[in-house]
């Protein structure tokens, strides 16, 4: 889909999806006044087109400074307000600016009466690159900003009226410098716990590398993220990370684009909560991988509900740039089922292309959206296929020999136990869902290590209830595999929330209770096991031989 919005040159720098899939994208247009530009905005419905109840027109132009206003990042309020960032040009230099939209397309003009902000962070020129939003209401902006001496990442937090927050960092603002170099925070993300980590870049000695900073509700520095509240990661020689997107389990994904040899190639890198690589992530905790023929450059991140990794960006050759789209497996390795390869490049328009930004349809759809040339630079969007999301079954298996009980989705897993000596299919299973079915929810995967059989045996756990998920995470924050804590594996598969959980419990109508039993310590000392079933008279058979009936924790597909 391309489009023209404004008089001259348009870019789309960011995109939300709405509950009702109509998508939102934010950018720069030109006004027609020499060099000027405007925030402007596009609402597409689901089938492309414009949609004509957003300002009649389905676009919005608003000027915001004095001549040169440039959105960078969007996001949407639960009650679809449209919220908008980026920086303005205030006659002498650039300040800090908001925008907010009612769902019409008009200007809120209960946010700072006007329903726009421009507002002077550092000593001269300040510009906003990324946003999020508060379950309070509050918005937290990030970007750069002149100290006086040179630009370090920078950041405010308005009230939903618009004014700055005092109550963070007394002034509602906050600069940061990782050294004497220029650096630039360029994304943004909002821990359950209030925290905020910003991504950017900063000089590393003579190469730029992937700079992170993690601040308290209060606007201070972290010290348990990395002792000091920032890292500081090179990658290959050098780059810079320009998206950040916040794992279940508070693992923390940075992505950009890193020099490697001659060329920039797409990079992601994976850090535990503590602010340490990762290496289970590719073993280094690091990914380069070349897109294209030459330079390519990541923007923007999608995390799937499975825990596949989609980046987003552009890369080029000797004569064209493109969109180009790589999803990534949770272990770091790219994605073969996308694309045969994990990765996809698109000429959209005449020639010169971008994606700027990446939206994740509830379907696993992916909406990248930028700029491309059409004698003109225009909104350009394009959407891709995002599968394969077909339903797994969950198979249990038995080692004899200890009497264990394994339940797994996964056909590699399932391939090397019908082929070892010991283990056999119990005859239970169930079908799960895929993330794209209305309602489901994750399966969350654990394994603890070390817990049976005098420690020389570890057990997994499933599970689809928050308060256990919260639970399992509490005790191990940052997800490193240790004997006896849960370790988070990831999301197996997918299935509905009983209506009612636990012993006593149902499921909706047209969907299977599945039952969860558990061996415990009690009366089986150093063998915890648990087994899943379908069969309410299993389940009972169990319950009679001593194992703790837990009732009904998941439901299954029909």
């Amino acid at each position: 889909m391309i489009t023209a919005i404004g008089q001259r040159n348009d870019l789309i720098a960011a995109s939300a999806l709405q509950a009702d899939g109509k998508i939102v994208v934010t950018g720069e247009c030109a006004n027609g006044n020499g060099d000027g530009v405007n925030f402007c905005l596009a609402r597409y419905l689901p089938n492309g087109a414009l949609d004509t109840s957003f300002n009649a027109t389905g676009k919005v132009l608003t000027a915001i400074g004095q001549s040169r206003d440039y959105a960078t990042a969007i996001a949407l309020q639960p009650d679809s307000k449209i919220v908008v960032v980026g920086y303005c040009d205030n006659g002498s230099n650039f300040d800090v600016c908001i925008a907010r939209y009612l769902p019409s397309g008009a200007l809120d003009a209960s946010f700072n009466s006007t329903g726009k902000v421009v507002a002077p962070i550092g000593s001269s020129d300040d510009s906003a690159r990324a946003l999020v939003l508060q379950s309070d209401g509050k918005i937290v902006v990030a970007g750069y900003c002149n100290n006086g001496s040179k630009f370090a990442f920078c950041l405010a937090r308005f009230l939903p009226s618009g004014a700055l927050d005092s109550s963070f960092n007394a002034t509602g603002k906050v600069i940061t410098s990782f050294g004497t170099g220029t650096d630039q925070a360029q994304a943004l993300v909002l821990q359950a716990d209030g925290k905020i980590i910003a991504a950017g870049s900063c000089p590393d000695g003579n190469n730029y590398a992937f700079c992170l900073a993690r601040y308290l509700p209060s606007g201070e520095l972290d010290s348990s993220f990395n002792g000091t509240g920032k890292v500081i990661t090179t990658i290959g020689s050098g780059g810079d990370a320009t998206a950040i997107s916040l794992q279940p389990d508070n693992k923390v994904i940075v992505a950009g684009a890193c020099r490697t040899g001659g060329n920039y190639d797409f990079c992601v890198a994976r850090y535990l909560p503590n602010g340490s690589l990762d290496t289970s992530f590719n073993s280094t905790g690091t990914a380069v991988n070349p897109i294209g023929s030459s330079d390519d450059y990541a923007r923007a991140i999608a995390l799937q509900p499975d825990g596949k990794i989609v980046l987003a960006g552009y890369c080029f050759d000797s004569n064209n740039s493109y969109f180009c789209v790589a999803r990534y497996l949770p272990s770091g390795a790219l994605d073969s089922s996308f694309s045969t390869d994990g990765k996809v490049t698109s000429l959209i328009g005449l020639s010169q292309a971008a994606a700027l930004s990446v939206a994740l349809q509830p379907d696993g759809k992916v909406v990248a959206a930028g700029y491309c040339w059409n004698g003109t630079n225009d909104f350009c969007l394009a959407r891709y296929e995002g599968g394969p999301n077909t339903p797994k079954t969950l198979t249990e298996y038995v080692y004899t020999p200890l009497n264990y009980y394994f339940l797994t989705s996964r056909d590699n897993e399932k391939a090397i136990l019908d082929a070892a000596a010991g283990w056999s299919r119990t005859g239970q299973s169930f079908s799960s869902l895929t993330f794209a079915d209305p309602a489901s929810r994750g399966i969350n995967r654990y394994y603890f290590d070390q817990i049976a059989k005098n420690q020389t045996r570890g057990s997994h756990f499933y599970t689809l209830v928050d308060s256990e998920k919260t639970a399992l995470a509490a005790l191990n924050p940052n997800n490193q595999a240790s004997p006896r804590l849960p370790y988070f594996e990831g999301v197996d598969s997918y299935a509905y929330l009983p209506i009612i959980e636990g012993i006593g419990g149902g499921c909706a109508a047209g969907q299977v209770p599945v039952y969860r039993a558990f061996r415990g310590q009690t009366r089986f000392p150093d063998d915890p096991n648990h087994r899943f079933t379908t069969s309410l008279t299993l389940y009972n058979q169990l319950v009679a031989q001593g194992w703790d009936g837990e009732g009904v924790k998941l439901c299954a597909a029909n």
